[in-house]
This record gives C-alpha cells, structure tokens and sequence, in this order.
C-alpha cells in the first residue's frame, strides 16, 4: 500500500462510486480538494522549479552553480503568470483525474503532463 492511499483512505471508493453518489459523498469530496490541493502545490513548488532548472542546465552554458541560480531566477520571476496558467489548467485535469476510476488515472496524468509540458515549453522557449 502507497502512502497516498493510507493518507486518501476514502479513493478506491469514491472513484468506483457513481457521479450522483460522489456528488453526496461528502468524506471523498473533502478528500477530492485535499487531492487536488496537494496536486497544485507539489506542481508549484516542485514541479516548476526544476523545469527552469532542467531548462538551464541543458539550453544555456552556465555552470552547475549558476544554473540554480538563474533556474531560481527564472521560476521567480515567471511565476506571477505561471501560477494562474498552471492552476487553469492543472485544477480541472486534476477533478477529473482523482474522480474517474483508479485505471484510468495514469492515461489521463500523461496525456495532461504532455500537453502541459509542451505548452509551459512554447510559452517560456526563450524565457
């Protein structure tokens, strides 16, 4: 057993349960927000730094050192538009990723994280 099913002990059965029956689950519908909350700010504090990072370190020439530097830089100083787009777009996948059936998760994971990835890759290309 992960550690994500001991914390969201409430998942297996919201996600098999209907959607008039999710709708007055309250116990999965606390966990759901809890879920998606946790998504977010493991995306904004994690995730995106470490693209800035992975950017520098492989398409520019600074040195190890330097490159978490302007990674942090870069992250800090995108973020005031990344935030709202990442939130945009990560909020909704993440409703229907942690309500639709547990084998259904990983496809809809990546098919989001690949466009997401493609998009913050287009919009900061030379950022």
């Amino acid at each position: 057993m992960n550690i994500f099913s001991k914390v969201f002990t409430s998942t297996a059965r919201f996600t098999s349960e209907s959607l008039a029956e999710k709708a007055k689950d309250v116990d999965g519908l606390v966990q759901l927000a809890f879920q998606i909350a946790l998504n977010l700010t493991i995306l904004s504090v994690v995730y995106l730094p470490t693209f800035y990072l992975f950017k520098a370190l492989f398409f520019s020439d600074c040195g190890l050192a330097s490159c978490f530097t302007d990674a942090w830089a870069t992250y800090t100083s995108n973020l005031e538009t990344d935030l709202p787009a990442l939130i945009r777009c990560w909020a909704p996948a993440d409703l229907v990723c942690f309500s639709v059936p547990l084998y259904l998760r990983i496809p809809i994971r990546h098919l989001v994280s690949f466009c997401w990835t493609i998009y913050l890759s287009l919009a900061r290309g030379s950022a």
